[in-house]
């Protein structure tokens, strides 16, 4: 297989041109460090709620170049890991405040692109979670009926024949449809937000990495070619915040990969009885996903990830798991079996290490982050602007009475435990769906 393409496929459709680098001396109120959806929103809103605020915004290469823009577009009310370890977790009340509080940032996504007119291909769509063996099929169930003690509704059961019915694999047993979700092409997003952010006066400097951040009054945060002086700073780096020492034993970053077809053909398509705006997504632990784009190529996602430490060389495991993905594409479609890959890239996810997102302040408070997606970025990340505005401003809101806003994350360790820790935590979770895939079949 040859080597990943740079040239991502969202990335490919949308031209625009890059705001230049930071030369010289720049000063702010706030200094927003991120140019992804987290970072962009975070701008948005603080010029909102206080348009006089000094608020600049410094990004590594381009607008969307980072984890924003090499999703899958999906917009869902995922919050960590998933519904049954959020209950594991923080408890079941916990877990449904949760809900809420995703159900909520879904809401205001689809608002906030109607309002701001942002030509994003977005579209409000259910979205099927399904098994590919009894033993995956008991666990949706499970998760199922923990969603109903919750009080979670939007959930319709699709059984085997159902399945079939509506698309044609012969490996779906069962499944559900989680409604009021959606899609949306990331890139277009993005730049379309970008726009939003520069018309409400945040200066934005692209191809400008934050290469260091002194705790100094004012906060000096140090560029190839210049330098940042501001108040406040705001991480919204996600999964590249190992890159600053203030965020680097909060999470770990991981590479979660992706592969594109060529355009289906109507009559492969009608074998499928598949919409484009329609996504999926297994039940294992490292989960596989699926959609169709508007040109009604298949992009697949997801299934295992590699950790990024010290210890490791990165993209060693590439080529075996976007294999997997070739693999898994073909089982759940044998129609588009040998159909032709026309694009493959990974993309940075952050993981604490309890794998649940945190908001809030550092020890120094002028210092504030967000991050621990887990992969579940879109709708949380937009949201994140608005808990980090509040943060910044000091005031109390909603937002900053959130159970996760402000929480102390369980650090991970220095090197090399760090390393072993993660690779035993990837080893478990894989054998667990290497266990339940061969015996439940």
């Amino acid at each position: 297989m040859n080597q990943l393409h740079t040239d991502r496929y969202w990335l490919s459709n949308s031209g625009f041109s890059p705001a230049p680098p930071l030369r010289g001396t720049a000063r702010a109120d706030v200094a927003v460090i991120g140019g992804g959806i987290t970072g962009l929103s975070a701008a948005y809103h603080l010029k909102q709620a206080d348009p006089a605020l000094n608020v600049i915004l410094v990004e590594e290469e381009s607008v969307g170049s980072g984890a924003s823009g090499r999703n899958a577009g999906f917009v869902r009310r995922s919050f960590g890991l998933n519904l049954r370890y959020s209950v594991f977790r923080f408890g079941k009340t916990r877990a449904r405040i949760a809900w809420d509080f995703m159900d909520s940032a879904v809401n205001y996504l689809a608002d906030f692109i109607k309002q701001n007119a942002l030509n994003c291909d977005f579209r409000q769509h259910d979205f099927l979670r399904f098994a590919t063996n009894r033993n995956y099929l008991d666990r949706l169930q499970s998760e199922m009926e923990l969603a109903q003690q919750l009080g979670i509704t939007g959930r319709q059961w699709l059984s085997y024949s159902q399945l079939q019915q509506a698309f044609g694999s012969p490996a779906m047993l069962g499944g559900f449809m989680e409604s009021g979700v959606g899609m949306i092409q990331p890139v277009k997003f993005l730049r379309d937000l970008r726009d939003r952010v520069i018309d409400k006066g945040v200066r934005i400097y692209e191809h400008t990495p934050a290469t260091h951040v002194y705790d100094t009054t004012p906060v000096r945060i140090e560029t190839p070619e210049g330098e940042l002086l501001s108040g406040k700073v705001v991480f919204a780096t996600n999964g590249y915040s190992h890159g600053f020492s203030q965020l680097r034993r909060l999470q770990i970053p991981a590479y979660n990969y992706a592969i594109l077809t060529r355009p289906l053909t109507d009559e492969e398509l009608e074998g499928m009885g598949w919409e484009y705006c329609l996504g999926m997504k297994d039940v294992r632990n490292f989960p596989f996903y699926l959609r169709l784009t508007p040109e009604h190529r298949l992009l697949v996602g997801g299934g295992n990830i590699e950790f990024i430490s010290n210890q490791t060389k990165p993209f060693r495991r590439s080529n075996r798991f976007l294999q997997d993905l070739i693999q898994f594409l073909g089982e759940l479609f044998p129609q588009v079996k040998y159909i032709d890959i026309e694009n493959k890239w990974k993309g940075m996810i952050s993981i604490p290490l309890d794998m649940m997102p945190v908001i809030g302040h550092l020890r120094d408070q002028r210092l504030l982050y967000s991050l621990g997606y887990v992969g579940h970025g879109i709708p949380l990340a937009l949201t994140s602007g608005r808990i980090l505005t509040d943060l910044v401003l000091e005031r109390q809101s909603e937002f900053t009475d959130l159970f996760f806003v402000n929480r102390y994350p369980v650090p991970w360790p220095i090197e090399p435990l760090r390393f072993g820790i993660s690779k035993a935590i990837r080893g478990y979770m894989q054998l667990q769906d290497q266990l339940l895939g061969k015996t439940g079949s």
